[in-house]
């Protein structure tokens, strides 16, 4: 949904303490990635129980499994696995739109909002990836052992 005033500007992240100016905290509220046009309704569920085909894939791991997942995501076509997050709107902009909108997976260390709401633990981190490709991480895990 479109955010409020005072979080678009950044003054509500600056006022958190979690920006030295609103310059700054603006510069990155503007680089959170953002699914447009804006969507109307969301279904999420786990995996197992999913009777639709997935857009995202979220998977909330400790940093080991996160590596295997990482490996696997190289395991075919080779390169490399970037991260791309600010420490706040983890889960919603950095493991669900971010991969949505740019077709490509996203590890991200999680943010206050989602350690403390989501139950997102100390040592967890969060990977977003797109359903389209989780077949291939899938038999990628598999061949690895």
């Amino acid at each position: 949904m479109e955010a409020p005033e005072k979080v678009k500007t950044g003054e509500m992240y600056q006022s958190l303490g979690r920006f030295s100016s609103l310059g700054s905290a603006k510069r990155t509220i503007d680089d959170i990635p953002k699914i447009e046009p804006m969507m109307y309704a969301l279904i999420y569920a786990p995996l197992e129980e999913a009777n639709f085909d997935p857009d995202v894939i979220v998977v909330i791991s400790n940093p080991a499994q996160a590596m295997q997942l990482a490996q696997a995501m190289v395991y075919t076509l080779g390169g490399r696995v970037e991260a791309d997050f600010s420490g706040i709107q983890s889960v919603c902009a950095d493991a669900v739109a971010g991969p949505f909108t740019r077709k490509r997976p996203n590890f991200t260390m999680g943010c206050s909002g989602s350690r403390k709401f989501a139950g997102i633990k100390p040592e967890e981190v969060i990977v977003g990836m797109t359903g389209e490709n989780i077949g291939c991480i899938v038999n990628a895990l598999e061949s690895m052992g």
